[in-house]
């Protein structure tokens, strides 16, 4: 099978220049023939290798539905490089993400297993800070109800009886 490839292109050097997402054998020369219409300079922003040109489409839809609220026009989309990175790690925590790196070199699919596991590790530790943090709060209004039951006469056995610790 040919290797194909999703490419992002972006136009110009602003912060909110738009961006391009497309499927090509060669990522280079699309964007020599993209430049010929373009006052912007164009840059490759980064270059996806698929197995073929059925996954690479594949990825490219995908990619095209989640930034559809960023459309502007064809495959351009008004979107700050972070969104377009929020769109691939979406579409990284997702089955379909497997089925079309299948076959892709070991290198290029070791770096997406990596890149998921990060952003599984991510969400993991954001989960144990929120928890961490829920539970301070929780020591802390056990302490400030403990603190106002011994202030209306409450012995801490008492206490610890009424909520089931001896």
């Amino acid at each position: 099978m040919k290797k194909c490839y999703v490419y992002i292109i972006k136009s110009g050097d602003k912060v909110n220049a738009p961006f391009k997402v497309g499927v090509a054998d060669d990522p280079n020369s699309r964007i020599k023939i993209l430049q010929v219409g373009n006052p912007d300079h164009l840059y490759l922003v980064m270059h996806i290798e698929c197995d073929s040109r059925d996954k690479a489409f594949k990825l490219e839809n995908k990619l095209h539905r989640m930034l559809q609220g960023r459309h502007i026009l064809g495959e351009w989309f008004e979107a700050k490089q972070n969104h377009i990175l929020k769109a691939l790690n979406a579409y990284s925590n997702n089955e379909e993400f497997e089925e079309v790196f299948k076959g892709v070199s070991t290198k290029e699919s070791e770096k997406a297993k990596n890149k998921k596991l990060k952003i599984r590790i991510k969400s993991q530790t954001k989960h144990i800070k929120e928890t961490e943090s829920s539970l301070v709060t929780r020591r802390t209004e056990s302490r400030i109800m403990r603190e106002a039951l011994v202030g209306y006469g409450m012995s801490q056995s008492s206490i610890n009886e009424m909520i089931g610790r001896k």
